[in-house]
Parts: structure tokens; C-alpha cells; sequence
């Protein structure tokens, strides 16, 4: 064939190729945008079947808006129930801390440890303590366990 039959041949073959990559690329975003608006329909759905389905307040519907603006007084009221019940626990709980707290100072303060520096290494020759203790019952325990072990065979 001569040059000038092939270079028109080539041509076509190139524009086919891109043709069938934009085609390809077309494709995977409807496919992907199919998927985002499938998982917006269920998200929908999901929030319609947990909230149920509420009539929009239009004008001349006066029952419509009355039912509505209940419902979110409703919600309102449920979720200023909620918080209260949340900052009540929150409370107990900072008040046990507070008594603690307290108690261990009262506790520190009688053993004679009056500056805060006294109290901090106080507080600390204890962990070292508990922690040393803590270490001789792993080890005794480990070695119990080995000795079990050993009766065993």
C-alpha cells in the first residue's frame, strides 16, 4: 500500500481507539453516578422508614403545619430529654471524681504531707509500691503456673 492509502487508515483507527476510550469513560461515570444517586434513594428511604414520612406545611393546609411544627416540638422536647439526662450523669460523675479527689487530699493532709510537692511524691512512692506489688503477685502467679505445670507431666 502506498503512504498516502495508510496515514488515512492509521487515522481512523487512532479516532476509533479514542472514540472507544471516551466511550468507555462515559460509561464508568454513569455507572459510578448511578451508584451515588442508588445509595442517595436508600439513605432516603432508610431516614423515611426511622423518621417516618412528614407532609410538607403548604399554604392552605393549616393542619399540615400544625402536625408539623408538633412534631418538631416533640423531637425538640426528646432531644432537650436527652441532654439533660447526659449532663445529669456528667455531673454524678464529677461529683464522685470531686469527692475522691477530696478524700485523697484529706487522706494525704493527715499523713502529713502538706505542700503539693509532698503530696505528688507521696502519690508516687505509693504507685511505685502498688507497682512493685503488683509485679511480685504476676511473678508468683507465673511461677504457680509452672509449677502446675510441672505436677501436671
Amino acid at each position: 500500500m502506498s503512504k498516502a492509502r495508510k496515514d488515512p487508515q492509521k487515522r481512523k483507527l487512532r479516532e476509533k481507539a479514542v472514540r472507544q476510550k471516551v466511550l468507555t469513560s462515559r460509561t464508568e461515570l454513569r455507572q459510578e453516578r448511578k451508584l451515588q444517586m442508588e445509595e442517595l434513594r436508600k439513605e432516603r428511604q432508610m431516614q423515611i422508614m426511622n423518621n417516618g414520612v412528614v407532609v410538607p406545611a403548604k399554604p392552605g393546609h393549616p393542619e399540615a403545619a400544625a402536625r408539623r411544627e408538633a412534631e418538631q416540638s416533640k423531637k425538640i422536647a426528646d432531644k432537650l430529654a436527652h441532654n439533660l439526662e447526659i449532663l445529669k450523669a456528667l455531673e454524678k460523675e464529677f461529683e464522685a471524681e470531686e469527692k475522691r479527689r477530696n478524700e485523697l487530699n484529706q487522706n494525704l493532709e493527715s499523713e502529713g504531707h502538706s505542700t503539693m510537692k509532698e503530696k505528688m511524691d507521696a502519690l508516687h512512692e505509693k504507685a511505685l509500691k502498688l507497682k512493685g506489688d503488683a509485679d511480685a503477685l504476676a511473678e508468683a502467679e507465673a511461677n504457680y503456673v509452672a509449677q502446675q505445670n510441672l505436677e501436671e507431666k
